[in-house]
């Protein structure tokens, strides 16, 4: 009976216990919910309040990684985020300018400006835009509103004279320049700047002592020293254009431009093996840039390499240089290595371009004529052959019209000792590959 008592005495206890613990649940819960429901709520609202911060870092890693669309969009969210705000709208245009969408760039960064007219950043960024866009009557508003809410850099200050440059306003552009140099007389930029707005104001000795200057200032840049050497070129002295353009590749190796000129200047000056290595490198640099192949094949057809000459001048052409001149060099590159037929198509293609170019003219009667007495030679070298090549060419002039007889073109050939040496080449080559013409 004791035991049984006890048994449900405790039995008793713990389901008043067990209701005292409910009873203290419910009464925290009845406290605390509130501010549980508060932090919940916080909580979300911390998670909606850092999207926009996420999307910002999520679009500068995928811009930072090459994927511009999915930067865009980043940017996109944490702009619609942030209504107004530049850097979401700054970083918009910059993945847009990526992109090659330079409408929707300068869309963009024209919203910067618009919610805050006195972002002198936000100006001058979009007056690098339309500068680069060739729009130079918009980048010089913009760059001038930059200076007019107090960015008065010395790159402003350049960007702005030479859009005013660009505009033929090249008066404005050198006070523009001037202005700056009272503030910042050692920037380079400025001092370039005031170079080019002097060469085109007919001033090149007064060019050039900017130029040089400002190279002086930037001993790393290649620019200074490369405008020095283009208006030396100018101005007539290729050596000190020599110098410069030297001193231009010094400074930077893979710089096309400078390697294209200073090739075309040592060509000038028949220093054409010298040429070649530079030109060669420029190529390796500028595939696709048809005045190095054109210029190349010039320098290689000098230096008696003619096959590469030719396929120097079919690459030029190839990449869309299609003047006469060049069809010419190629065809004097087929003569110089004995390919007659070659060189006549080649020169035909000139006078289609050009027909009143005389000396192509008389080039043209020159290779038909060694092209058939090559013909012969191949096949047989018997008198019968002879009469008959006479013939044929003599067919060929009237059909022509000609003005130079047939045998006038002839004895010419025959006392011209280099189209001889020329001719006996393409002879013995013919008889290497035909020996039965012996």
């Amino acid at each position: 009976m004791n035991r049984s008592r006890r048994k449900d005495t405790n039995r008793i206890q713990s389901v008043r216990g067990k209701k005292r613990t409910m009873k203290s649940m419910l009464k925290f819960l009845t406290q605390w919910t509130p501010w549980i429901v508060a932090l919940l709520m916080m909580g979300c609202a911390a998670t909606v309040s850092n999207s926009p911060k996420d999307a910002r870092s999520k679009g500068q890693a995928a811009l930072h990684q090459g994927r511009i669309d999915d930067a865009i969009q980043a940017f996109k969210t944490d702009a619609k985020a942030n209504p107004g705000n530049a850097d979401s709208l700054r970083l918009l245009a910059r993945a847009y300018q990526r992109k090659g969408n330079f409408a929707k760039a300068i869309a963009a960064l024209k919203k910067v400006v618009k919610a805050n007219p006195t972002d002198a950043t936000g100006w001058k960024t979009l007056g690098q835009m339309q500068f680069a866009l060739g729009h130079y009557k918009h980048a010089q508003i913009s760059y001038a509103n930059a200076q007019s809410v107090g960015d008065l850099s010395a790159q402003t200050a350049a960007q702005l004279a030479k859009s005013q440059l660009n505009l033929k306003q090249a008066s404005a552009a050198l006070k523009t320049v001037g202005q700056a140099l009272d503030h910042y007389p050692q920037n380079s930029q400025l001092h370039l700047t005031k170079g080019l707005i002097l060469r085109v104001l007919h001033k090149p000795d007064e060019a050039v002592v900017a130029f040089r200057y400002a190279a002086r200032l930037n001993t790393k840049s290649a620019e200074a020293p490369l405008e020095a050497a283009s208006t030396y070129e100018q101005m007539g002295f290729p050596k000190r254009a020599v110098k410069y353009y030297q001193e231009a590749i010094k400074r930077q190796p893979d710089h096309p431009k400078s390697s294209v000129s200073l090739g075309r200047m040592l060509i000038q000056a028949g220093k054409v093996q010298e040429a070649i290595p530079i030109l060669v490198k420029a190529a390796r640099l500028d595939p696709d840039n048809a005045i190095i192949q054109n210029n190349l094949g010039v320098a290689y057809s000098a230096s008696g390499y003619s096959k590469k000459a030719v396929s120097a001048y079919k690459t030029a052409i190839k990449q869309g240089l299609k003047s006469p001149a060049v069809h010419s060099n190629l065809a004097e590159a087929h003569y110089l290595t004995g390919e007659f037929k070659n060189a006549e198509r080649a020169l035909r293609q000139v006078l289609k371009m050009d027909p009143s170019r005389q000396l192509d003219q008389a080039a043209l009667r020159r290779v038909v004529l060694m092209a058939e007495l090559l013909s012969v030679q191949c096949k047989s070298a018997t008198p019968a052959s002879a009469a008959t090549i006479k013939s044929r060419v003599q067919k060929r002039w009237v059909a022509e019209k000609w003005k130079e007889s047939f045998q006038e073109a002839l004895i010419s050939l025959q006392q011209d000792k280099d189209a001889m040496v020329i001719m006996d080449r393409a002879i013995a080559q013919c008889s290497k590959v035909s020996p039965a013409s012996n």
